[in-house]
């Protein structure tokens, strides 16, 4: 049985921030594979909503068993996470950790940008002590753009950071282009457009819009007041961008992937569907503060997925209205 183990359960895979909404849909693709060991790093210490959001998606009991989760902070070197990197040889990480909320970076720029960098800093150079050089994915985001006007944004255009979550992703990506030459390193990037779910927190703006419309239509709420009914972005489905990370490590590693749907969506249109699902008009209870706004908010973020289309073979299929009505399901759901 040892010797069956083994080999169906070969590769061993490094996950940070796993419990988050990615590393829940990771988790699941993995497991499925039934090719994989996961080791997995949350700061959370209560995993029991985790364990839920896998069995929702019906992933089988069985496959838990290949699946370990260790409480830390990438932020101390000398801990349980430290010790994982030292003893066991990992043939794949996924780095999904820090703060997800352009938002929160604001209101605590040093603490979000000192997490960021640092956890970064911590995993590269555990690893390095080790002289180990797993096949790696960093989440870069689309944010690092900044107000960038060009339309569509892909690989080489231009990036122009105005936040501190921005300028933190940022560094980390120049640096994994260091690391990446320095040491012959398969370091990639994915620089994620918006990508959505059942699981996003409810600060997200698609489940700040959905939660209104439920408590508007059960008299729990008057109002929903947004930033804009008119900028427009890019959003796709997590469990779509995570197989992308996936496919990217399998079939090109080591290089720099825009993941974007292509299209883009207003506000103006998903309030209106949500809030015609619930047989609601948006115009008697959605109010507009533009102090809500970030400045230099671009009117329009798209991008150009043509590189991971044709290099990769990866392309977002669900639909923005496919994916409103799962989190809308899902709201439901757990509200009842």
């Amino acid at each position: 049985m040892s010797n069956i183990y083994h080999v169906m359960y070969e590769k061993k895979c490094f996950s940070t921030g796993i419990t988050g909404q990615d590393g829940t849909f990771l988790t699941k693709q993995l497991l499925e594979t039934d090719s994989f060991n996961i080791i997995g790093t949350s700061r959370v210490k209560n995993h029991d909503e985790f364990y839920k959001r896998l069995q929702y998606l019906k992933l089988s009991s069985e496959k838990l068993i290949n699946l370990k989760i260790t409480t830390g902070d990438l932020l101390d070197q000398k801990n349980k996470i430290e010790s994982e990197i030292k003893n066991i040889k990992f043939d794949y990480v996924y780095n999904l950790m820090g703060p997800g909320s352009v938002y929160e970076s604001v209101i605590e720029p040093f603490n979000s940008s000192y997490t960021i960098v640092s956890s970064f800093n911590n995993l590269l150079n555990a690893f390095l002590k080790t002289k180990q050089y797993p096949i790696f994915f960093q989440t870069s985001s689309s944010e690092m753009f900044g107000s960038v006007n060009q339309k569509p944004l892909e690989e080489n255009s231009l990036f122009n950071p105005v936040s501190p979550y921005a300028n933190s992703k940022y560094y980390i990506h120049k640096m994994l282009s260091f690391y990446r030459v320095r040491y012959d390193w398969n370091l990639s990037s994915g620089i994620l457009f918006n990508h959505e779910s059942e699981f996003r927190p409810d600060g997200y703006l698609i489940m700040k819009i959905i939660n209104a419309a439920i408590n508007i239509k059960n008299k729990k709420q008057e109002l929903l007041e947004v930033g804009s009914l008119d900028l427009k972005r890019d959003w796709g489905y997590a469990k779509d961008y995570t197989l992308a990370m996936q496919m990217i490590l399998e079939k090109k590693p080591g290089e720099d992937f825009v993941i974007g749907s292509g299209e883009t969506t207003s506000i103006k249109e998903i309030v209106d569907y949500v809030f015609s699902y619930f047989q609601l008009d948006y115009k008697e209870f959605v109010t507009v503060n533009t102090k809500l706004l970030r400045t230099g908010e671009p009117n329009e973020i798209v991008s150009n997925p043509i590189k991971i289309n044709e290099e990769v073979g990866w392309k977002a299929t669900t639909k923005l209205d496919e994916i409103i009505e799962k989190c809308i399901s899902y709201k439901i759901n757990i509200k009842d």
